[in-house]
């Protein structure tokens, strides 16, 4: 990631495929103005090719993402999205890193 002038670069990113497990909520004080609000998504953005045989599809590199929406889209879409829907995402992966227990991690999220 690369920053200019105060601004955070990142990795536009369009993708499809479907919510793995129940929308996560949350909300979070912020002093006296109104709560801070979070809508967490596991999502597995498929990679569908056709199979050699002509006989269907095949998932080949799909992978899971957690995708995250803020404030407005959160409670906004807390109330529409629900585990196994088809979405397309649009937004800005990054790589999330952090350490527990002393072992280092890191994962995918937009």
């Amino acid at each position: 990631m690369h920053s200019l002038r105060g601004r955070t670069m990142g990795t536009s990113i369009d993708w499809e495929g479907n919510i793995g497990s129940a929308p996560e909520f949350k909300e979070f004080a912020n002093g006296n103005k109104d709560p801070r609000r979070l809508l967490r998504l596991n999502v597995y953005f498929d990679n569908s090719i056709p199979k050699s045989d002509g006989t269907g599809f095949e998932d080949r590199g799909g992978f899971w993402a957690n995708v995250e929406f803020w404030h407005k889209d959160a409670e906004h879409y807390a109330n529409v999205y629900q585990k196994g829907m088809r979405v397309l995402i649009q937004g800005r992966a990054v790589m999330d890193t952090w350490t527990k227990d002393g072992e280092d991690f890191s994962a995918l999220k937009v």
